[in-house]
């Protein structure tokens, strides 16, 4: 996933939301799946449990 960028705003209260800038419609359900173990993952490293876990895939332009 070289060509995907991403945002991702966290408040560490509530929510974890990401969005997902990919190059094709291809891998969509990838970039996805990759971003909210990413977030689960960064946020027991940080001792805490995510309430929620939110991911917005978008085709780059």
């Amino acid at each position: 996933m070289s060509n995907t960028r991403y945002e991702l705003k966290v408040d560490p209260t509530v929510a974890y939301t990401r969005t997902i800038f990919v190059p094709n419609t291809e891998n969509i359900l990838d970039a996805a799946d990759f971003a909210v173990t990413d977030v689960v993952q960064r946020a027991r490293a940080a001792g805490r449990k995510p309430v929620m876990v939110e991911v917005t895939v978008r085709v780059a332009p």
